[in-house]
């Protein structure tokens, strides 16, 4: 062999070292340009087609232009593998600028499935150099599928078992015996748009796996690409659907994995059927805009009479603001910053990308999936009479129905005006879809829903607010008075007392307590509000709420002994006795009084309770401020055990909410061990993101106890669960 070689290396010193790159571009197009000719679609096999190839060839880097381009010229005589398939011409005189030629390619008498085809050049004076470059040309020819309804079957396939095959040689291994594919191209009919498979295999002994693919090459788009892997245990049949693209080859591989049926000698017969379906719609995207008006949806059989079963849900994600290629992540509760790179060369570019619009998808959980209804008339959301379920589609007729938006209070807590809901619409129904959970067909149209405004807010002017401010004041004093003798219906007066003071409250809320004189402004208002509303819960609850909010406080006893003020104000404003009394009774659940009833009483619990909690945790940080101990100061002690089991009366103390309070009346009586078991539940358990006090209180525990080596290991970690500054970008 290396011998030959070094032969046909001493001829071939004195030839031009030459490369041929070879272009392929179908006659009267301009593009694409290839390497060789692929006809894969129906429409390329039904005619003859002629290709312009061009030669060129390429001389080395260091090539002299007079001593080696120049002078070339070869004699090249071509050669077809099939003449009655594709015609070239005999010969070609080849030059250093190249040369284009013509050949024909005529598939028309061609059976279904792969061919290969080449026309390669011989060099007439040196014909032993062999083909000097090849024009490969591969031929897909599609089965064509022209029986109605659509069905197209292969019978017969035989797969044999994995076996091993000979030895290479004597001290070599045994290479296992790869079982063959088996492929079949067909002709997806006009208007299919998805198929429903069956695969039955029979004559084997024991299980075999198969792995099925289906490909198709559209234009301008990704391979439509559709695969499983499907075993069977026993001879039986099993059923795929999948979606297709009309007028379009398919080519089916069916392959038996490399070690299935190993040890066996049974070889396996697999018949496999298809059957093409397809519904055409006048929309293949439905939007929703919010309104209350339906959407008509025209669909039509083109093939075979079919089923309409529309169904549609928007299921699959919520977005008001998005980005082109999303991914997800699944985030525990809590607040995010989401920071964005970008890097160009050119500062201008990024200037004009300062006004991005970023895109946030979120799945929506199975309780918030909303199904649509669909309507056989346009008045049917309105009248909510004519209810569309299903039908048969007749080929050649058109059916419609009406797809009604989605009630207001179906729409997830979750979404805000603006925000769009995006779902699938199914309209086709399986033929072998039976049961409780039909599998879905697998050909959806996406259907989109806008989030509309609840309300419409009608901006006035300082003049007209003042004038309804005014006749406010005067409906309050006509209606002083009214219906307070019973508890019947408020007045208009009453209800607008209400309304103004819930405002009050709320503009308070909301104030800020950054500078000294920001405090004091706050502490008169406060004192104004509970003059003019005495003991009312709420005004209490928010004004506790507004102490706790304050920054910069520094660790003052004052501070806290303030906040312990406000909470023993809003414990005291909480009638206890009526609270425990009601509690200790079961209400009527389909009492809408009672009901009421039960939820402003769960209110004013969760308000004490809240008000108990922080009044323990203010005395807990007036005693370590102090650094007094559990026996250190008895009337301290005896306060904070007081509120410790005051709490315990209402709440469980061992939630994660009420938790911390445990674990420092745990710490206060000397029991680490139990305080840093349920602070450590409290961090695994709780459903939110861990707080830093929450790992700051269990760093001193483990200096209580005095293991140091994990108080040094989890201060370590603290930098990693609580980083001071945002990463390096």
């Amino acid at each position: 062999m290396f011998g030959r070689a070094y032969e046909y290396i001493q001829k071939y010193r004195h030839l031009s070292c030459v490369s041929y790159q070879i272009k392929v571009i179908q006659s009267g197009k301009s593009t694409p340009t290839s390497r060789g000719i692929y006809l894969r679609e129906a429409t390329a096999c039904q005619q003859s087609t002629e290709w312009a190839v061009q030669v060129e060839p390429k001389f080395h880097d260091d090539a002299s232009k007079l001593e080696e381009m120049v002078p070339f010229e070869e004699c090249i005589e071509l050669h077809s593998s099939d003449d009655a398939v594709v015609r070239a011409p005999e010969f070609l005189l080849l030059t250093n600028n190249g040369r284009t030629f013509n050949i024909v390619v005529d598939p028309t008498h061609l059976g279904d499935g792969l061919h290969y085809y080449e026309v390669y050049g011989i060099d007439c004076k040196a014909p032993w150099r062999g083909p000097l470059f090849r024009i490969p040309i591969t031929i897909t020819k599609p089965k064509a599928v022209l029986n109605r309804p659509p069905l197209v079957s292969f019978s017969k396939m035989s797969f044999l078992p994995a076996s091993f095959g000979t030895e290479l040689d004597p001290s070599s291994f045994y290479v296992p015996f790869i079982s063959h594919i088996e492929r079949r191209y067909i002709d997806v009919p006009l208007g299919a748009s998805w198929v429903e498979a069956t695969m039955r295999t029979y004559g084997f002994d024991t299980s075999r796996r198969f792995y099925v693919d289906t490909v198709q090459i559209c234009p301008l788009k990704r391979p439509i690409k559709w695969e499983s892997v499907v075993t069977f245990s026993s001879p039986t049949a099993k059923s795929f659907a999948f979606p297709v693209v009309g007028g379009q080859t398919m080519e089916l591989a069916i392959a038996q994995f490399w070690s299935s049926g190993m040890g066996s000698h049974e070889t396996t017969v697999v018949d496999f059927e298809i059957v093409f379906h397809g519904i055409g719609v006048n929309r293949t995207e439905v939007v929703l805009d919010g309104s209350e008006a339906p959407i008509r949806i025209e669909a039509e059989a083109l093939l075979a009479s079919e089923k309409l079963a529309p169904a549609a849900t928007l299921n699959k994600r919520v977005y008001a603001m998005g980005d082109c290629y999303p991914e997800y992540s699944k985030l525990p509760k809590g607040e995010y910053t989401l920071q964005l790179y970008l890097r160009h060369d050119d500062v201008q570019y990024l200037e004009k990308m300062k006004q991005l619009v970023l895109f946030l998808e979120r799945n929506l959980e199975e309780k918030d999936v909303i199904p649509l209804n669909f309507f056989s008339e346009p008045d049917g959301p309105m009248m909510g009479n004519g209810t569309f379920k299903s039908s048969v589609l007749v080929p050649g007729k058109k059916k419609s129905f009406y797809i009604s938006p989605p009630n207001k209070d179906k729409l997830p807590k979750s979404c805000s005006q603006g925000s769009v809901l995006v779902g699938a619409l199914y309209l086709g129904k399986l033929s072998y879809a039976e049961g409780k959970n039909p599998q879905k067909n697998p050909v959806s149209y996406q259907i989109s829903y806008v989030v509309p405004p609840s309300k419409v807010v009608i901006p006035l002017s300082l003049p007209v607010l003042w004038n309804v401010y005014l006749f406010l004041l005067h409906l309050i004093d006509e209606d002083k008075g009214k219906n307070s003798s019973s508890g019947r219906t408020k007045s208009i007066g009453e209800r607008l007392e209400e309304e103004v003071r819930d405002a009050k409250i709320k503009v308070f809320g909301s104030l800020k307590q950054d500078t000294d004189d920001d405090r004091s402004e706050w502490k008169k208002l406060a004192q104004s509000l509970k003059f003019e509303y005495p003991k009312y819960t709420p005004l209490l609850a928010k004004i506790l709420e507004s102490l706790l909010s304050r920054s910069n406080t520094g660790g003052k006893i004052d501070h806290y002994e303030e906040v312990i003020s406000a909470e023993n104000e809003a414990v005291d404003s909480i009638n206890r006795d009526e609270l425990a009394k009601f509690f200790s009774l079961k209400s009527d659940p389909e009492d809408e009084d009672a009901e009421k009833i039960k939820k402003e009483m769960e209110t004013s619990r969760d308000q004490l309770a809240d008000a108990l909690y922080q009044k323990g945790l203010a005395l807990a940080e007036i005693e370590s401020i102090k650094g007094e101990k559990a026996g250190g100061s008895d009337s301290q002690s005896d306060l904070f055990e007081e509120n410790f089991k005051e709490l315990a009366k209402w709440v469980d103390i061992k939630s994660s909410k009420y938790g911390t309070i445990y674990v420092l009346r745990e710490r206060r009586w000397g029991r680490l061990g139990t305080a840093l078991k349920v602070l450590n539940d409290m961090i695994h358990d709780d459903g939110e993101p861990p707080k830093k006090k929450l790992y700051e209180l269990k760093l001193s525990l483990l200096d209580d106890i005095g293991w140091s080596h994990l108080s040094t290991y989890e201060r370590q970690w603290m930098h990693v669960r609580f980083p001071p500054s945002l990463p390096l970008f």
